[in-house]
Order: C-alpha cells, then sequence, then structure tokens
C-alpha cells in the first residue's frame, strides 16, 4: 500500500506509478491517432517510453504493449479516464477529510462507518442520476483546481514516508527519486486539458 517501485503492469502498480502507465498510453494512442507512429513501430516505441519512464527495460512483449486489451478492442481515448478517477477521488478525499475532522483516529480504531456514511450520503446515493462534476464540485469550492487535490494527497502520504516533496527541475526530480511525483503534475494536467478540448469538440 505504502511501497513505490516501477513495474510493468498497469494494474498493479502503486498510486503514483499507475498514473505515468496511463500517461505513457496516453501519449502513445494520441501519436497513433494523429498518424505520428505507425502500428508497425508501436512496440519500439512503447519500449522506448517504457524505459525513459521507468528505468527499466521491458523483458518481453506480455510485460509491455500486449498487456491491455483496450486498442485491440478499440477502445482508445480509455486510458486517460481512469487518471480522471484519481483526480476525482482527490478531491472527495479532501472534502472527506474536512468534514470528518476525526477520520484518522476512527480508522485506527477500526471503525469506517463515518467514511463509508459520508460516501453513501454524499456520492453513492445519486447513482447515475449526474454527471461525476455535478456530484464532485458540490463538495469544493474551487473545482478548476481539482488536479491540485489528487497531487496534495500524494505529495502528504508519500511526502511523509519518503521526506518532503518540493518543486525542482526534472533532473534534479530524477536524480532524486521522484520522478513518478514530478511526472503526475504534468499528467494530470495533460489528461484534463485533453478531455476539455474533447467536451468543446463534441459541443461544436
Amino acid at each position: 500500500m505504502n511501497r513505490v517501485q516501477p513495474g510493468f503492469i498497469r494494474t498493479e502498480a502503486d498510486e503514483v506509478h499507475y498514473n505515468l502507465h496511463v500517461m505513457m498510453r496516453f501519449d502513445l494512442e494520441r501519436a497513433l491517432i494523429r498518424g505520428d507512429l505507425a502500428v508497425a513501430d508501436l512496440e519500439a516505441a512503447w519500449n522506448d517510453r517504457f524505459l525513459a519512464d521507468f528505468g527499466v527495460a521491458v523483458d518481453r512483449p506480455a510485460h509491455g504493449m500486449l498487456q491491455d486489451v483496450h486498442w485491440s478492442c478499440g477502445l482508445f481515448g480509455y486510458f486517460p479516464t481512469y487518471t480522471l478517477g484519481n483526480v476525482y477521488a482527490g478531491c472527495l478525499h479532501q472534502a472527506l477529510r474536512a468534514d470528518l475532522p476525526g477520520l484518522d483516529d476512527d480508522l485506527a480504531r477500526g471503525d469506517t462507518s463515518a467514511a463509508t456514511g459520508w460516501l453513501r450520503e454524499k456520492v453513492q446515493r445519486h447513482g447515475g442520476l449526474h454527471e461525476p462534476r455535478e456530484v464532485i464540485a458540490p463538495r469544493l469550492r474551487r473545482l478548476p483546481r481539482a488536479r491540485r487535490r489528487l497531487l496534495d494527497y500524494l505529495e502528504a502520504k508519500f511526502g511523509g514516508l519518503y521526506g518532503a516533496l518540493k518543486p525542482m527541475s526534472g533532473e534534479a526530480c530524477w536524480r532524486s527519486g521522484r520522478w513518478p511525483l514530478c511526472q503526475t503534475a504534468y499528467l494530470c494536467r495533460d489528461v484534463l486539458t485533453a478531455l476539455a478540448a474533447l467536451r468543446r469538440s463534441d459541443a461544436r
């Protein structure tokens, strides 16, 4: 739960690296759709990008581009929704803690009733009646900075475990071992920007 280390498989990734997995797939599928990347070159592009982002060489296709079914099923543009879910979770986490200041003490006693009750009342009872934004927005004061809530959560949790996390250059971040967390900031920005562009295109 608290360990951060690179791995080949997206579905087995920790909270920080998971978003890097999504970012890589998002960039590759965008290049495919634009025509900047040929399908025949996808495996090499995947392996090069994985090595650059994770510092580990892919040892076989099952640990690389063949691990997901999304593209073979035509589900292009699907991966970013996973990180969007993480962004929403960051928003809800902050709102939950604001409403339940004794949450940590409750959880330490093994009592999850306050948290599950909050989620039931604020989120789950609405089911599919509303768009996600309409469920999340009333819990927040400033939705435009929603991605910051996820980063705040990651920085608080993993900063407490691995030391203070401060803004730094890409090279310094890589040398410090905090590259995944730094990259997450760019991922959230890119995903939300892309989704906003898709909404504008759909509106036209």
